[in-house]
This record gives structure tokens, C-alpha cells and sequence, in this order.
């Protein structure tokens, strides 16, 4: 269903309700899986992804069907592994394109027995049971050049190879914050690792049962972060229950933020955001570990016409969308110039919106992306925007629209 954003003006004073982190949750969700636990994490986000993952490991049926969450599959494919069980994994058209080529491979080389029903390394597959469930490799290295995630879900699920094992990595590891999160909530819930610059060690441990809260969501609150850089009044808002805790890569957003205009205070409700300050016409920024980040800078810079660079963007291409090629074309047709070159560590961006313009009335596509999708809400700032798709916006932040209207006049 379409979403006509009409053209607005912001409150100068909000508190702003966001979501609980589902990259924390998800995780939790496999740590207490294994413990039959899953009650023990407060504030879970209703997200559609952690419900999908939720239905997934509580499910009784031998036919599992994910929505596009690439964590989702991800995660639970790990965990029906080292669980031994059964279950032919099916998914929609947008993740089934996404790459996961890596993950099967390293659990073969685990002992996995993987049935492909289509197209080898691509969904559907069969994940069969294992006659040899002990683990008889030590070690593996695992390519990290694509996602974080498929090093993640190893390693959430490493205690129960029930041996010291140790994990190597290939690749220019991308969004390496996420895996400092994992190692945080495993060690939190007992592990003991070992960490050196280029491998972990999992020692000799058990997951033991500990209640854990969800923070508010980083990723998330970037958007308002964006929308409040591009208002031309002074605003104050809070993010209400959102701390930096140095778990989410994406408190970055708040230092990033400086060098547009934004000032970030914490108070006992949450951030309070200001805007007014003065900003830099060029401003550079490696997205290698806050990718997510990419969508509502992009729009916040075009809408400020100040001229982006950004590094390390390659990994943009393999989201819920290509987001790189995305925005790539809806700045060029709004007036933007941006090339993209190819550097000794992936791809980097350089964009010059000293030509951008939108019109009174655009229509934009989110390609199934919720991040395209709440990114483009900016340009209701200036015009009457119509996104083909609200629905999207549930993946990650299903109230995002009456969030959104209401911190509006």
C-alpha cells in the first residue's frame, strides 16, 4: 500500500519513542534458544524480523518460511545446524538473492548436510540431520568480505561444539562492531573468549541463563538524527530510552551528526538533539562499520547540498536492496553528480549535491528496503512525497509512520 507524506513542518520541541535494537535481540533470541530461555530478554522489539525469528525457533513444523531478513536465516540456519534438526528453510524472492554462499560452505565444513532445492548455495534448501554430531575440526576460517553476520552466527552457536575453537577470518571485514556486540552478549551470558587481532578463541564454556534488557535502537534514531540536521528552525528533541552504551556501532550517527550541525546531550530521558551549528560544506565518512548509516546520510546531505564522500560502501550492494546503486540513482535524477571508484579496500562514493533539487510533488520506490523507505521520509521536509510501499518500514520499525507524524504539524 502507497504513503502519501504530505509536505510539513517539524514540532520545535518532541520526545521521540524508538524501537529496541533487533541486532542486540536477535542475538539474544539464539543465546537463550539454547538455554529453552528465551523469556529472560526484556524490552523485545516487535520488529519483523525478530518475530520471524522468534516463530522460527519456536516452530514445531518441518517447513520454515522467512520473511527477507538476512540475520533471520542467517542466525536460525546456524542454530537448526547445532541443534540436529530437520527442516526444509524457504524465503521471499529479496533474501533469496542475497549472498549466503559462505555461510553454507563453513557449516559443511562443520559437518553440515545441506540439500539445495533449486540452485546450489541459493534457497530453498533441506538442512538434514547429522549422523556425526561431534565437530571433528579445531578451527576455520571464515570469509568476512561481505557480511558480518555469517562470522555471527558461527559463533553463537561455537559453545556447543563443546571444544576449544578457534576462528580466523579472510576478506576486509565489514561492520566488525557487530561482531564486538556478539562477543559482548556472549561473554555476558558466560563465555570465555580470547580475541587477537586476526582470530577469536572460544574456550571451554557453557551459556548461562542471565535476564538482559534491550537498549533503544541506533539504527533507528539516525533518521531523526538526519531529520532534524536539514530543519531550518531550532529544535530540541529527546530520544526518549536511547544511551550510548558502546554496544551499537550506529552511536557513531551522533558524532557523525557534529559536522552537520547537530549537538547530542544526554539527559536522564535519553539524547536530547539541538541543530544550528555550523556544518561543513564536504564531509567524509568510512561506512565500513555502520553501513546502515548510509541511507539517511545520503538524504540528509543531499538535502543540505553538502558534498558526501564515502568509503568503504561496497557492502551497500548486498542489502534488502543494492542501496548504493539505489541512491545512486534517485540523487543523479534530482541533480547530484556521483561517481563510484574502486579503491584498494572496496568502493568509495563521492557525491556533489551542489545541484539537487526536488519537486513539489516526487514519487520515490523503496524496493521492498525499509531503510530506503524512511530514509526518503526526509524529502517531506520540502515536498509531497508518495513511498510505494509503507509496509516495509515493519522490518526494522513498524511504528516509524506514527512516530514520524508525530513530531509533525
Amino acid at each position: 500500500m502507497s504513503l502519501r507524506l504530505e509536505k510539513r513542518i517539524f514540532l520545535k520541541r518532541a520526545n521521540i519513542f524508538l524501537p529496541s535494537s533487533k541486532s542486540i535481540a536477535n542475538r539474544l533470541l539464539i543465546i537463550n534458544a539454547l538455554l529453552n530461555n528465551i523469556e529472560a530478554i526484556e524490552n523485545m522489539p516487535t520488529s519483523q524480523d525478530t518475530q520471524d525469528l522468534i516463530a522460527a525457533l519456536q516452530s514445531d513444523s518441518y517447513d520454515i518460511h522467512l520473511g527477507d531478513g538476512g540475520t533471520t536465516f542467517r542466525f536460525v540456519l546456524a542454530y537448526f545446524f547445532i541443534t540436529n534438526q530437520e527442516k526444509i528453510i524457504e524465503a521471499t524472492t529479496s533474501l533469496k538473492s542475497r549472498p549466503h554462499k559462505t555461510l553454507f560452505e563453513t557449516l559443511e565444513k562443520l559437518g553440515a548436510k545441506i540439500e539445495f532445492l533449486n540452485k546450489a548455495y541459493q534457497l530453498p534448501i533441506k538442512i538434514c540431520k547429522r549422523d556425526q554430531l561431534e565437530i571433528q575440526i579445531s578451527e576455520l576460517e571464515v570469509d568476512v568480505d561481505q557480511s558480518s553476520q555469517f562470522l555471527t552466527a558461527l559463533l553463537l552457536i561455537s559453545p556447543s561444539f563443546n571444544k576449544e575453537f578457534k576462528f580466523f577470518w579472510k576478506g576486509n571485514f565489514v561492520s566488525k562492531s557487530y561482531i564486538d556486540m556478539t562477543l559482548y552478549l556472549m561473554s555476558q551470558h558466560g563465555i570465555k573468549i580470547s580475541k587477537k587481532p586476526n582470530s577469536i578463541t572460544i574456550h571451554p564454556s557453557f551459556y548461562q541463563r542471565k535476564s538482559f534488557k534491550v537498549e533503544a535502537d541506533w539504527s533507528s534514531a539516525a533518521f531523526f538524527y538526519a531529520l532534524a540536521a536539514i530543519q531550518e528552525c531550532p529544535i530540541e528533541w529527546v530520544l526518549i530510552d536511547l544511551f550510548k552504551s558502546g554496544l551499537q556501532g550506529d552511536e557513531r550517527i551522533a558524532d557523525i551528526m557534529i559536522e552537520f550541525g547537530i549537538e547530542s546531550k544526554e539527559t536522564e530521558q535519553g539524547v536530547l538533539i539541538r541543530n544550528g551549528n555550523k556544518f561543513k560544506d564536504t564531509i567524509e565518512i568510512d561506512f565500513n562499520n555502520c553501513p546502515d548509516l548510509f541511507p539517511p546520510i545520503a538524504i540528509c546531505a543531499a538535502m543540505k547540498k553538502v558534498n558526501l564522500i564515502g568509503l568503504q560502501v561496497q557492502h551497500l550492494h548486498h542489502k534488502e536492496s543494492d542501496r548504493l546503486s539505489e541512491l545512486k540513482g534517485f540523487l543523479e535524477q534530482h541533480g547530484s553528480s556521483v561517481k563510484i571508484l574502486e579503491t584498494m579496500d572496496g568502493e568509495m562514493v563521492t557525491v556533489d549535491n551542489s545541484n539537487f533539487q526536488v519537486a513539489e510533488n516526487i514519487n520515490v520506490f523503496s524496493q521492498n528496503d525499509h531503510r530506503l523507505a524512511m530514509a526518503y521520509s526526509l524529502l517531506s521536509y520540502r515536498s509531497i512525497v508518495t513511498i510505494d510501499d509503507e509496509t516495509v518500514v515493519k522490518k526494522s520499525f513498524p511504528d516509524f509512520w506514527k512516530v514520524f507524524d508525530s513530531i509533525s504539524c
